[in-house]
């Protein structure tokens, strides 16, 4: 039996409501004590067990797990191993649906048991920090308070209760009171009537109480969403100091404040202003010349140089402005800021994981194509005389980290012409390297047949992804690299990589951080976290998160077949142009790029500059390469074939 899928895990939060946690502690600084807490802000509730205590979290305490008399979903295990299957016999008795050993743990014994009975079985995984690698949450990480402010609101009296107050838009100043259920929308009845908002949906979101007492919203298939701290949800606990996005409205859970924790006090104007960035209406896929607007760069030139960065939208300068703006007014500490940090982070991971078509807990977060490759050339332990397979198109990302292995592992590096890979690998082949998209002409790789050979297969996305589909599933291949400020429109520094789940346990992280590690209880023996979150080679900067989670989104709105097929419907045509006008184009692909052969190819690019084009030269091929986006205009494409200079010119 395999372990759940991040899916099947979401569907589990989703559905369980009470989680009786055995061993818990009476200990603040434990995580037996923070993740029940954690999660019961976010709205489950806890049913402690624990011998020497009779009540714990304010609640009853059970002696033992026969004893609990309430139905439970979830029996959460923070006990020895050796303790669990007995423990497991327990929670298929009590008629539990899954058995969670906390992160640290594992037993077989334990887990054939519930699986036996049909229960979901997850060993080794913390339960605050999935919360948040599916979004529901900011989740828990090494370095956030949690033994701090994380009880949740008790008001007692109507003066204590809490309201939302909109805090930016066109009602700004209004209060939205939560005491019983209601709509926000533009055309509803009620106090959650916003009609001078007209990004607002008619009926955009709900406001209701959980069963303990807590503030939650559920998205009502709205037109733009429903965002909590930048984070867009369909369904979300709020915690005082939470800012909700609807519309262009911004509002916040607040108390009055004598009441409202010390950390909520600093999530104000400021936090409002970084969740508006998120406001704008998605463009249409139907609509080009929507999506092109989104890009500036458009309105002084014709830019085709996304293989090298891609342009910038106006939502990512927005979304990185407001966060430095946060940061410089109240500074780069405290709980709430860690959490939205956190939530960022995982907002990027998310958006990553849905381009390359993985699991959230399959996707890591990198700096550069380049910093994935060397991940996985160093966390494999290859020995002297492996020999790793590359093709003769690979680019310095790939061919660099290469030559330091083989210099200092003596590891063979054999490179063949790229479409003979396939062919080439050998019982030798401990691993295949090799570009999805050639960065030179746009040759797509027969992935297929090179997977089918037999060899691990680590793919080069830099030209692929956000250009032309990418499904690693399919795909079948065990890692993917790429970056994340070409086709993805992000900012340089960001990136991700993608290593299959069945590799996550095999690949060594090679040079771990605090951001590697999820439980840190032994400081001199830190546990890794449980999925590719391990490999993350430095989280990026706040601002540079929110310019790479908002171009994400605006490609994303657009749709992600619709972008890469209108790109590749533009670059064929530009070849077709320029094979029609004489020139030479290289052999390429159905990919974005295209290039042609010019007698001085960077005198060309100079000239083509000049008239307004913006492409790049591989001087080494004598080659002009463009790089053709669904932001481009079909005149731009047109224009570009009737200007570029034919060989004979």
């Amino acid at each position: 039996m395999t372990d759940p899928t991040m899916e099947e895990l979401r569907a589990l939060y989703e559905s369980m409501r009470t989680i009786a946690v055995v061993g818990c502690s009476t200990d603040p600084m434990k995580a037996a004590n923070y993740i029940p807490r954690y999660l019961r802000t976010y709205g489950y509730t806890i049913v402690p067990v624990n011998p020497r205590e009779t009540e714990l979290l304010g609640v009853r305490c059970y002696s033992t797990l026969p004893e609990v008399d309430v139905p439970v979903d979830v029996v959460q295990v923070f006990r020895p191993p050796a303790e669990a299957p007995e423990i497991a016999a327990q929670a298929v008795a009590l008629g539990a649906r899954c058995l969670w050993l906390q992160l640290g743990l594992r037993s077989d014994e334990a887990a054939r048991v519930a699986r036996a009975a049909g229960l979901m079985v997850v060993m080794d995984r913390c339960m605050g920090v999935v919360h948040g690698q599916l979004g529901l949450g900011p989740g828990v990480h090494l370095g956030d308070e949690w033994h701090r402010g994380l009880e949740p609101v008790a008001p007692r009296t109507r003066e204590e209760q809490p309201y939302l107050e909109v805090t930016a838009g066109p009602a700004e100043g209004r209060h939205i009171p939560t005491t019983a259920e209601l709509v926000i929308g533009r055309h509803v009845d009620g106090p959650g009537s916003i009609p001078e908002d007209d990004h607002l949906s008619r009926t955009h979101a709900r406001v209701s109480r959980t069963d303990t007492d807590q503030v939650n919203i559920a998205d009502l298939e709205s037109s733009n969403g429903t965002y909590v701290n930048g984070v867009r949800v369909e369904e979300q606990v709020l915690a005082i100091g939470d800012t909700v996005q609807l519309g262009s409205s911004a509002l916040e859970l607040r108390t009055p404040e004598a009441r409202a924790p010390k950390s909520a006090l600093h999530d104000r104007s400021q936090l409002n202003l970084a969740a508006l960035t998120r406001v704008a209406a998605q463009p249409s896929g139907r609509d080009a010349a929507a999506f092109r607007a989104e890009f500036p760069v458009f309105e002084s030139v014709a830019y085709m140089n996304a293989g090298s960065d891609g342009p910038v939208p106006h939502r990512a300068l927005d979304a990185a402005a407001a966060h430095a703006q946060l940061v410089l007014d109240e500074g780069r500490s405290g709980d709430s800021y860690s959490r939205r940090l956190r939530s960022a982070h995982a907002a990027l991971r998310s958006g990553y994981a849905r381009i390359l078509g993985c699991e959230v807990d399959e996707a890591a977060l990198t700096s550069s194509t380049a910093d994935g490759v060397n991940t996985v050339l160093s966390g494999l332990n290859l020995r002297r005389r492996d020999e790793i397979l590359t093709s003769d198109e690979e680019q310095l990302s790939v061919l660099a980290p290469l030559a330091a292995v083989a210099r200092r592992l003596g590891v063979d590096v054999r490179r063949v012409p790229f479409d003979a890979v396939a062919d080439e690998v050998g019982p030798r082949t401990r691993l295949v390297v090799c570009s999805h998209v050639t960065w030179r002409t746009g040759r797509v790789a027969d992935v297929e047949r090179i997977v089918e050979a037999g060899a691990p297969v680590l793919l080069d996305g830099a030209q692929a992804l956000g250009a032309i589909p990418v499904d690693v599933r399919a795909l079948g291949c065990d890692y993917y690299a790429a970056s994340g400020q070409k086709w993805l429109c992000g900012p340089a520094g960001t990136g991700c990589l993608y290593v299959r789940g069945s590799r996550l346990r095999t690949l060594t992280p090679p040079w771990p951080s605090a951001a590697s590690v999820g439980d840190a209880r032994d400081s001199a023996d830190p546990v890794y976290h449980a999925g590719a979150p391990r490999f993350d080679t430095g989280l990026p900067d706040g601002s540079l998160t929110a310019w790479a989670v908002a171009s994400l989104e605006v490609i994303e709105g657009a749709g992600l077949d619709w972008v890469s097929g209108r790109a590749a419907g533009l670059a064929a045509a530009l070849a077709d142009g320029l094979a029609e006008r004489g020139a030479t184009v290289a052999p390429r692909g159905r990919s974005t790029l295209v290039s042609w052969a010019a007698a001085d190819c960077e005198a060309e690019v100079a000239r083509l500059a000049d008239m307004g084009f913006t492409v790049r030269a591989v001087a080494d091929r004598g080659l002009v390469r463009a790089s053709v986006g669904a932001w481009n205009s079909d005149d731009e494409v047109r224009a570009l074939a009737e200007a570029a200079a034919s060989p004979a010119s």
